[in-house]
């Protein structure tokens, strides 16, 4: 066994490894040796911690979270493989003027080329500012998906807040839980397009954010229950309205999909248990918004189901070489290169904190894939306040407050009222 060569302490001692990476995991690992697959959480704190608290409150986490304690090396029997490391989570913290500095640092972090792979799988920056602090956690995808990280996030308020979380989680494998029969994906939808990865040297990736606030949310939740409609349906109907203008073709939009419930996993699992639905979407003549969002919503329905759940891995699982290799795992997650990803985390519960410690806003997941064209908006509900968070080099602020503005014009019209 031997250390990938590809991380900045490659001379770290073999260990016995404690499983080896599933497919999706062995997928978003392998894409990151040529294009890093890296994905960010952002929480806005009120209330103030120093950072030798900070630190202790890390290293706590560290050692109740067993994910945040591996590298990956390259066996040679059985390929990419977990093993422990005892080396502590890469933090740093920033004393900042504002609270308002956390996009920039947020888009230069994610376009740093000294990859999280290897021996480095997680990494925290901590921005602190007068009255508050926001706190930026980063992740190889290999080891989380969103949901996760939001687990992850809490846990980590909670004993910044003095509190005890519960007992060492164990780094789950998704595939364990899949019963894996003979299935076939098929070809891959014709709309998909090869990766072209960037190099160092183009523009780096920039951020931008939008609050739909209180009021619109709500209507949006109630027009969306009185249609029979998923708020994610509704925000990719209006994704798609919003572009029309400027678009001579479908617009090509990919969701990710958490499928704990399919595979019978806890709603809190740490990990990956995640799928990836596509859509190619254009309004049809006289259909409604609704229509539309409902049309939407069809594909991750399917994406859910445990049919798909079963063929997805037990197809990943044999076309994802056991040994680390870029330029397939790029094929195999072809849904990064479609003009639009909207990664949708849902309604994100309080952390219960004491009144010292406030969280004021939930920002994500930021992905970036250092692939061409890379564009995802990240949606999150908490305090009853829908945020998009975009991550990319194309459609930026203008593109997000199109898609606010049909939602509100939407719900003006009080359909199926």
């Amino acid at each position: 066994m031997h250390t990938l060569n590809i991380s900045s302490n490659a001379d770290i001692a073999p260990s016995v490894p404690i499983r080896r990476l599933g497919a999706m995991e062995r997928a978003f690992f392998s894409h990151g040796l040529g294009a890093q697959v890296l994905f960010s959480l952002v929480a806005e704190i009120t209330g103030d911690i120093d950072s030798e608290r900070m630190s202790a409150a890390l290293e706590s986490l560290q050692r109740k979270n067993r994910l945040l304690s591996v590298r990956v090396v390259d066996d040679v029997d059985i390929g990419l493989a977990f093993v422990d490391s005892d080396r502590p989570i890469d933090a740093v913290f920033v004393e900042t003027d504002s609270r308002d500095t956390w996009q920039s640092f947020l888009a230069s972090d994610l376009s740093r080329w000294d990859a999280l792979v290897g021996d480095q799988l997680f990494r925290v920056m901590v921005l602190r500012y007068l009255g508050g602090f926001t706190i930026l956690f980063t992740f190889n995808h290999c080891i989380a998906d969103g949901r996760a990280a939001i687990a992850l996030m809490s846990d980590f308020l909670k004993i910044l807040d003095g509190q005890e979380i519960d007992g060492q989680q164990r780094l789950q494998l998704m595939d364990a839980f899949v019963d894996l029969q003979e299935a076939s994906l098929g070809q891959p939808p014709d709309y998909v397009r090869p990766a072209i990865v960037k190099s160092s040297g183009d523009v780096p990736v920039t951020i931008s954010t939008l609050e739909f606030g209180t009021e619109l949310t709500e209507r949006l939740v109630i027009e969306c229950r009185r249609n029979g409609i998923s708020v994610h349906g509704a925000l990719c109907a209006a994704a798609v309205w919003a572009t029309q203008s400027e678009r001579q073709a479908p617009l090509r939009l990919s969701s990710p999909v958490d499928v704990r419930r399919t595979v019978g996993a806890d709603a809190k699992a740490l990990g990956i248990f995640m799928a990836l639905a596509l859509n190619s979407l254009e309004p049809e003549p006289g259909e409604t918004f609704w229509e539309l969002a409902r049309r939407a919503m069809v594909s991750i329905a399917a994406a859910q189901e445990k049919k798909a759940v079963d063929s997805l891995f037990t197809v990943l699982d044999s076309i994802v070489p056991i040994h680390g290799d870029a330029q397939t795992a790029q094929a195999v997650l072809a849904p990064f290169t479609l003009d639009l990803m909207i990664s949708n985390l849902g309604k994100v519960a309080a952390p219960k904190t004491s009144s010292r410690l406030h969280v004021e806003a939930l920002w994500g997941p930021a992905l970036n894939t250092q692939i061409e064209a890379n564009d995802v908006i990240g949606v999150t509900t908490y305090g009853g306040n829908l945020r998009m968070l975009h991550t990319g080099s194309r459609l930026g602020d203008d593109m997000l407050r199109a898609i606010q503005q049909v939602v509100a014009e939407q719900m003006l019209m009080r359909p199926g009222s």
